[in-house]
């Protein structure tokens, strides 16, 4: 159990570092391009077959083979499902993936049709169209996610809990590696872009921006803690998993759920004491603060996530013990 949590502690921090390098890497004013990265790859595969059709009359019969391909593979893998009699009722979205990839490719092909569908009343459309590129990846993507969130709870359905387990190692590593890119791409980005915009709106007066930087970067720990808190205990939960899958009711899967309920406890503990403790550093020290950022909302989200993984050890920790002294009385 050791090893493999060692091997996921390991990958999710050469991801760190990476991410850390990328982010740094970038002008200090540079956010991450939001509507860029839900466009990919939709839109560098019509760039490629609009390129590929004006190119001339072989180009263009390759580019409308290759378009063809794309967007009949989803009822093309529905037709194996079938025919291996695998097919379930979740996988009626496969046709509508197959006709919203025809739609959504036609569309990067001939981006001014962007314009024309989505922005037609636009004062700009044109300058429009990086977001209607967005939106249309966004839109494959939610019916991609859900397809494939509905095909996995059907997959573990049907799974023996061994293989459950297996399947929640990995939903729990991902979960992961998302919130590593979190905290040390986005997050620093944004940590970066705030510096970067305080400067920019003081630095012609002179005026002394140490200690704004310092509850900048204060801010920064404060608002990842519950990324980090979740990063954390997802990485824990594979272990407990990797530990029932061993022995439900031995040492290591008991020990495996009181760590995971302690840091659990700790975590949310530790979220609200630091968004309150930050508002009242900031209203002592505003004063001498160019910028500040008061929360009045707690991260909801991520505290109902660690409660569930309190509760959930909890009751692993107490079923383990029950089942111990009943094994002892017998």
């Amino acid at each position: 159990m050791m090893k493999s949590k060692r091997v996921i502690c390991s990958l999710l921090s050469v991801e760190a570092l990476i991410c850390l390098v990328a982010a740094l890497a970038l002008p200090g004013g540079a956010k991450p391009d939001t509507a860029a990265l839900l466009s990919v790859p939709f839109s560098q595969a019509g760039s490629l077959l609009r390129s590929l059709s004006l190119s001339g009359h072989t180009g263009n019969a390759l580019a409308l083979s290759v378009y063809l391909i794309l967007g009949i593979l989803p009822l093309s893998y529905l037709i194996l499902l079938i025919k291996r009699k695998k097919a379930g009722a979740e996988d009626i979205l496969l046709p509508l993936l197959s006709v919203l990839l025809y739609f959504v490719l036609y569309l990067m092909i001939n981006p001014g049709l962007i314009r024309d569908w989505l922005y037609h009343d636009a004062v700009d459309a044109t300058a429009m169209i990086p977001f209607g590129k967005a939106a249309l990846g966004d839109t494959v993507y939610s019916v991609l996610i859900s397809y494939l969130v509905l095909k996995a709870m059907r997959n573990i359905e049907g799974r023996s809990p061994d293989r459950f387990l297996d399947m929640a190692r990995i939903l729990l590593a991902v979960a992961a590696v998302v919130l590593v890119f979190s905290i040390f791409f986005a997050g620093v980005r944004g940590f970066a872009a705030a510096i970067h915009d305080v400067k920019s709106a003081n630095d012609s007066d002179g005026a002394v921006l140490t200690p704004t930087y310092i509850f900048l970067f204060i801010g920064f720990l404060v608002n990842q803690l519950p990324t980090v808190i979740a990063t954390l205990l997802f990485i824990q939960a594979t272990g407990l998993a990797e530990a029932i899958k061993a022995d439900r009711y031995g040492e290591a899967a008991l020990l495996a759920a009181e760590r995971l309920s302690r840091t659990g406890r700790n975590g949310v503990i530790a979220t609200v004491a630091a968004t309150m403790g930050f508002n009242l550093l900031q209203l002592l020290f505003s004063r001498w603060l160019h910028a500040a950022h008061y929360s009045t909302r707690l991260p909801l989200g991520a505290i109902i996530l660690t409660l569930v993984m309190v509760l959930l050890g909890r009751y692993i920790s107490d079923s383990s013990r029950l089942h111990r002294e009943n094994q002892m009385f017998i």
